[in-house]
């Protein structure tokens, strides 16, 4: 769900509330995943700039604008999780993130999500445990 809302609102330029009221009506989840989704979706469009700023640095090999929008999008939740949910595992985040890739985006994608939130959970997480990343 957060990534069809954060997909209309790049591609489709909807609002943040047109594409969660959307989202929302085709949701299959349970009250607590939709709430996960709504907080997700939400966090990264307020931080949306110190995200791409933060992705752009560190993949200068695909402009953000040049990135399939669904990768760009899975690295922006990705990103905020890792930046600014710090109880969240850094495994789970990657693992799901290049799962998302694999499954909605191109053939090497996975392997591009994988490198550039991989070495962004450890600027992120610098400080706290070894930060240890699923291998593509």
């Amino acid at each position: 769900m957060t990534l069809r809302i954060l997909f209309q609102i790049d591609l489709g330029k909807q609002s943040f509330l047109q594409s969660a009221k959307g989202a929302l009506k085709r949701s299959f989840l349970d009250h607590k995943n939709r709430r996960f989704s709504m907080e997700l979706a939400r966090g990264v469009v307020q931080h949306e700039k110190e995200i791409d700023t933060r992705i752009a640095a560190l993949s200068t090999e695909w402009a953000l604008d040049r990135q399939p929008v669904v990768d760009r999008n899975i690295l922006r939740i990705a990103a905020y999780e890792l930046i600014y949910c710090p109880e969240s595992p850094v495994a789970a985040i990657v693992n799901e993130a290049v799962e998302l890739a694999n499954k909605y985006s191109t053939a090497g994608s996975g392997k591009f999500v994988n490198g550039v939130l991989g070495t962004l959970a450890r600027e992120a997480r610098e400080g706290s445990s070894a930060v240890e990343t699923p291998e593509n």
